[in-house]
């Protein structure tokens, strides 16, 4: 699993004094070097004693790739320079992240070491959950141990981390829990109304809710009622909007195929019980929502920084809350301990409109030459059908009518879905960050105006598609 694809889910990871970006071979410049050999300044470094040369630095950063490591730049925001390097070394096995800094020589003591350390932990926290960060250094550098102590690291004596020679710190998430990161009426809500219509939406919310403790009311409609009811929860369904009055809080859907989450919000925010809206997507924010303040929710809930920043752009007046993604999490792990799969891919589809299918269906045709073009060689892909598809039959049969009597459509969760598969296609759908995110590799079939997030994020790669 390789980190730098995130950045952050969008945004690099940052704060008031330093940024941290990719580190390629482009950004290895003289004072990179002179620090490396620097034998006096590198000697509680693993490296002293080696003679580091521009050749030598690139393969480095290569086979850090290989081992799925990642190694961030570390430039000042003052003046954009490059002063440092951290590496991100995940061991999902042990669930521990091993943080190792250098800070060049010109630039040490200015404090760029802790703020480097500081971003990456707070980003650790809500995109390696549960993980142990650790950090060790020579038993003599009493800066990078002050730089941990700061940091509310503790010293650890595991015998996974025993060496005479080096000092271990440990630090689990701060020792959060949810509730740190919701708004205060989540902690004493005893009943939570919740509305939802849209699938994203849904596995989020049941993500959530399965990290709390309450007892809830729930109104489904579409993709929401296969997904929610089947996890346990169809016997608390809700046939009206007057439940909302018994709960403490409404946690709404933000899907725009119905009216329920908007309702549902009116009708709460009339009634003066708190609402929050769970995001998980990035486009037509503002269509999602009717034009009357009291269809607005009175905060939002993100799971990555990019909805997170996008949301508070655009409802400047409402309160805003970024919270781990648990989801992702799980789906990430499982992917960077599976055993090898085998060369199939997963073609995630958009709604598809009848008048739209023939098109829609090229477009599909032309994404598959491409991909067997790219691994040279036949490919097994399966269709993953939205769930809110209408009339799904039809599209099943048009795809066969094009592609073939053989082609398979997928009855899975998303989540084996995604284990499963060694790549994802797909245009526009929420999936498609899922996957990325979680390390698989995937494609975009083109880029238009309606999937314009995908050019923002890291990692995404853009079929050039054949003429």
């Amino acid at each position: 699993m390789n980190l730098i694809g995130d950045e952050h889910l969008g945004h690099k990871i940052s704060n008031e004094v330093v940024v941290l970006s990719e580190l390629t071979s482009a950004d290895i410049n003289d004072h990179y070097l002179e620090t490396l050999n620097d034998f006096r300044y590198m000697k509680y470094s693993r490296h002293k004693g080696k003679v580091h040369s521009f050749s030598s630095q690139v393969t480095f950063i290569e086979s850090s790739k290989l081992q799925r490591h990642s190694l961030f730049k570390i430039s000042t925001v003052e003046t954009k320079e490059f002063c440092g390097v951290l590496s991100v070394i995940p061991d999902f096995q042990r669930k521990n992240v091993i943080l190792n800094l250098l800070v060049f020589k010109n630039f040490s003591g200015q404090g760029y070491g802790f703020y480097a350390m500081k971003a990456m932990c707070e980003y650790l926290d809500l995109r390696l959950i549960d993980f142990k960060q650790i950090i060790g250094t020579n038993i003599e550098n009493k800066a990078m141990q002050e730089i941990a102590k700061k940091m509310e690291f503790i010293e650890c004596n595991s015998e996974n981390f025993k060496n005479n020679d080096l000092v271990y710190f440990k630090r689990n998430r701060g020792e959060k829990s949810i509730y740190d990161y919701l708004p205060s009426e989540f902690s004493d809500a005893r009943r939570i109304y919740v509305a939802s219509c849209d699938a994203g939406a849904s596995y989020q919310i049941y993500e959530l809710l399965s990290q709390i403790e309450s007892t809830y009311w729930m109104k489904l409609d579409g993709p929401a009622m296969s997904i929610l009811a089947n996890k346990g929860f169809n016997e608390v369904l809700s046939a009206d909007y007057r439940d909302i009055l018994e709960c403490d809080l409404l946690l709404s859907g933000s899907g725009w195929m119905s009216s329920l989450e908007r309702e549902a919000v009116e009708f709460a925010r009339k009634s003066h019980v708190p609402t929050y809206c769970l995001l998980d997507h990035f486009v037509n924010y503002p269509t999602r929502f009717g034009n009357s303040l009291l269809e607005i929710p009175d905060g939002f809930i993100s799971t990555n920084r990019f909805a997170f920043e996008k949301a508070k752009g655009i409802w400047i007046n409402q309160r805003h809350y970024l919270i781990p993604d648990f989801q992702i999490a799980r789906i990430q792990q499982k992917v960077f301990l599976r055993s090898s799969v085998d060369l199939v891919g997963l073609f995630v589809l958009d709604i598809v409109a009848s008048n739209n299918a023939e098109a829609y269906i090229l477009t599909i045709a032309d994404a598959l030459i491409k991909i067997e073009y790219i691994y040279s060689q036949d490919v097994k892909v399966r269709f993953r059908l939205h769930p809110a598809q209408p009339e799904p039959e039809s599209l099943i049969s048009k795809l066969k009518s094009v592609l073939g009597e053989s082609t398979k459509f997928s009855v899975l969760s998303l989540e084996d879905d995604l284990i499963s598969s060694q790549f994802v296609v797909g245009t526009n759908s929420y999936a498609l960050f899922v996957a990325n995110s979680a390390g698989i590799k995937t494609y975009i079939t083109e880029v238009n105006a309606s999937n314009q997030w995908v050019t923002e994020i890291p990692g995404f790669h853009i079929l050039d598609m054949p003429r």
